[in-house]
């Protein structure tokens, strides 16, 4: 977690806020379609459990990745009056 938060920071500080949100961005979204298809895979019969298990695992994993990227939270997400990282993995989940 600690390196993970290091190299975050490091990116925001060097100016590279920017190329950090959009590739979390990109990689979140990428990362829903795979969801997506697992959830079109699944049967009839166990699709909502499916589809509140991927919603949990979700939730979840953007915790972490907004606890990792909390100083490009602080810092470069209000500066530029972007969509908090935790708020951007939720939406794109819809």
């Amino acid at each position: 977690f600690e390196e993970l938060y290091r190299n975050a920071y490091n990116l925001v500080l060097h100016k590279y806020g920017e190329l950090l949100y959009n590739g979390v961005q990109g990689v979140v979204a990428e990362h829903l379609k795979e969801v997506a298809q697992s959830c079109v895979d699944c049967p009839d019969d166990r699709l909502l459990d499916e589809l509140k298990r991927q919603w949990d695992d979700h939730k979840t994993t953007m915790v972490m990745i907004r606890d990792i990227l909390m100083y490009m939270d602080r810092n470069f997400v209000s500066q530029y009056k972007k969509v908090p990282v935790y708020e951007m993995g939720l939406i794109i989940f819809r």
